[in-house]
C-alpha cells in the first residue's frame, strides 16, 4: 500500500547522525512545546509546534527547529484523526534554538515570527509538498499534492487529475452551459453529498463544500463566471487526514482563475 510519510519522520532524517545517535526530533519536541506554551502563557490547552524544517550544527550539540504553533488537546502525535481535525492553528511560526549541555537539552532561544529564514522555510517547505497545474489558455491554476507522483496524475483537455490508493483529486475548466452560479453549483453538489457544508469565501469569490462520507474525506473548490466553470476536487481516506488536511487548505489557498483577477 502506497501511503503518506509522516512529517514527523521525515523531518527525523533531516537530523544528522551526530544529533540522530543522542535524540531523536520526538525526543525535542517536548522541550519546544514547553517553550511555546510559556512564549504564549496558554495553560488551558496543549500548546505545540509542529515543525517545517530543522537544522543541525555539525557536532551535534545544536539544533533549530522552524514550524507552525498550534493548540490541541495534546501533542500532535498523540491525537487520534478526529481530534487532529480541532487542531487550532495559531497565526504565529517559531523560530527554536536548542543545545545539549552535558547530555542535557534545554531551549536557548523561542521567537516568534522573527527570522526570515521562517519564511524561506515555509516556501522550501511548500514548493517540497505540492505541485503547481497552470492551464494558461484558460488562465487558471492551482497547487496539488507532491504525492501524486508522474505516474498517479494524467492530463485531461483542460485539468489535470490523480489516483493514488486512499486518495484521488481533479481539477478542470468547462463552459458554463446552464448559466450557474457559484451559489447554484454549491447548492447541486450540497444536494449529492451526504452531510457536506458549504460556503463562499468573500474575498476571493471561491465556493467551497466540505464533508465526510463514511471514512472519507471531500474538499471541492468552484469559481463560476458567466462562461466558465472551474473547479477542483481532493477526496482522502480517514486514514490520512493528518497529511490531507494541509493539503487541501493549500489547494483552496493557490486556486488562481485570472477572469476573476483571483490569486
Amino acid at each position: 500500500m502506497k501511503r503518506v510519510l509522516s512529517l514527523l519522520l521525515a523531518l527525523w532524517m533531516l537530523i544528522p547522525a551526530a544529533v540522530a545517535e543522542e535524540v531523536s526530533l520526538l525526543q525535542l519536541l517536548p522541550l519546544v512545546d514547553q517553550a511555546a506554551a510559556a512564549a504564549l502563557n496558554e495553560t488551558a490547552v496543549y500548546c505545540g509546534v509542529r515543525p517545517m524544517a530543522v537544522d543541525a550544527s555539525e557536532d551535534g550539540d545544536a539544533v533549530r527547529i522552524l514550524g507552525d504553533v498550534y493548540l490541541a488537546r495534546d501533542q500532535l502525535e498523540a491525537l487520534t484523526e478526529e481530534e487532529y481535525m480541532q487542531v487550532q492553528w495559531l497565526d504565529h511560526r517559531a523560530v527554536v534554538e536548542l543545545r545539549c549541555t552535558e547530555g542535557d537539552w534545554h531551549v536557548t532561544s523561542f521567537a516568534l515570527d522573527a527570522e526570515w529564514e521562517m519564511e524561506q522555510a515555509a516556501q522550501n517547505y511548500f514548493n517540497d509538498t505540492m505541485m503547481e497545474y497552470v492551464d494558461a489558455e484558460m488562465g487558471f491554476s492551482i497547487q496539488y499534492p507532491a504525492v501524486f507522483g508522474e505516474e498517479s496524475v494524467t492530463m485531461l483537455e483542460h485539468g489535470i487529475s490523480g489516483w493514488m490508493e486512499g486518495a484521488s483529486f481533479r481539477v478542470e475548466c468547462m463552459p458554463n452551459e446552464e448559466n450557474w452560479t457559484t451559489q447554484t453549483l454549491l447548492d447541486k453538489k450540497k444536494q449529492e453529498t451526504s452531510g457536506a457544508e458549504t460556503n463562499i469565501d468573500m474575498n476571493t469569490g471561491v465556493g467551497i463544500l466540505t464533508a465526510v462520507e463514511g471514512d472519507e474525506h471531500i474538499t471541492c473548490m468552484a469559481v463560476v463566471t458567466p462562461t466558465h466553470i472551474y473547479q477542483a476536487e481532493l477526496r482522502y481516506d480517514q486514514s490520512l487526514v493528518r497529511d490531507f488536511l494541509h493539503y487541501s487548505e493549500y489547494m483552496m489557498n493557490s486556486f488562481s482563475v485570472d477572469e476573476l483577477g483571483l490569486g
